[in-house]
This record gives structure tokens, sequence and C-alpha cells, in this order.
């Protein structure tokens, strides 16, 4: 690949990865395990879940608990190993609902991805939380921060 190939090849794959943030967040509100397991590779990592179907059957469990739900993606930071091969720094936010309880959150994903057959996937995504509360707590917490 020359010089100018491999720059288009890593705008395209820059836009790849942020459809695949993109998708990720409209599975998980769609409530979609099925698609949502298609986004990881057979054998990544989801926190200390290992392989495609540990994360699935999590996410069942875990769509079963919690209603409605609204993850929406920010920034992405990305750093390419290989043409293949990129770990990223992704912040975003969620709303979601839990019985009578609303939450909100920042979160914070370390991730890993691999190109697969010319196509982009999680290989790892951990999730860490800048704040995760119920919307009721939300005044008080920004009421508390110094800057």
């Amino acid at each position: 690949m020359n010089q100018l190939e491999q720059r288009i090849d890593r705008i395209e794959s820059r836009q790849a990865i942020g459809e695949l943030l993109a998708a990720y967040c409209s599975t998980i509100d769609a409530k979609d395990a099925a698609a949502l397991g298609a986004l990881f590779a057979e054998e990544a990592h989801f926190g200390d879940l290992r392989g495609r179907k540990a994360i699935v059957d999590f996410f069942l469990g875990w769509m079963a608990d919690w209603g409605p739900s609204f993850h929406y993606p920010h920034a992405l930071t990305l750093n390419f190993t290989s043409n293949d091969v990129a770990t990223g720094i992704v912040t975003g936010h969620a709303e979601q609902r839990r019985g009578d309880e609303v939450w909100v959150m920042a979160i914070r994903y370390t991730d890993g991805y691999r190109r697969e057959s010319g196509r982009w996937l999680f290989t790892r995504r951990d999730v860490g939380y800048v704040y995760r509360l119920r919307a009721d707590e939300y005044p008080q917490f920004f009421g508390e921060v110094r800057r």
C-alpha cells in the first residue's frame, strides 16, 4: 500500500470505527443482544467477560433488568498499531431507566479494535464512569464540584 492509499485507509478506518461506536449505542438502546454481539470479535473481552457468547449472555440479562436507555458517544481518540489493529478512548453519556429510577452517567470506554474480513470489531471494551448517579442526585453532584 503506498502512502496515499494508507492515508485513505486510515481515514476510512476512523469512519468505520466511529460507525462501530454508533452501532454499539443503537443496538444497546434497541435491546438487540444478537446485533450487539456481532460487533465483537469472537474472543473479545468486555470488562471481565471473555468471548462473544459471554458478552451476549451478559447483555441479555442487562436488557431484561433495565428499561429504556439512550447511549451516545462523544469524543474518540484512536491509536493505530497496524493497518488492522487500533486502540481507543471513547467518552460518552447514557441515560437509563430501571424501575422508577432514571440514571445518568458520563462514560469513558477503553477499547481495542481489529479489522476482520474488512470489518472493524471490538476486541476489548472496558467501561469506566466519570459519574453514574440517579437523575435526582444530578444537581447535588454538580453543586459539589470545585472547578
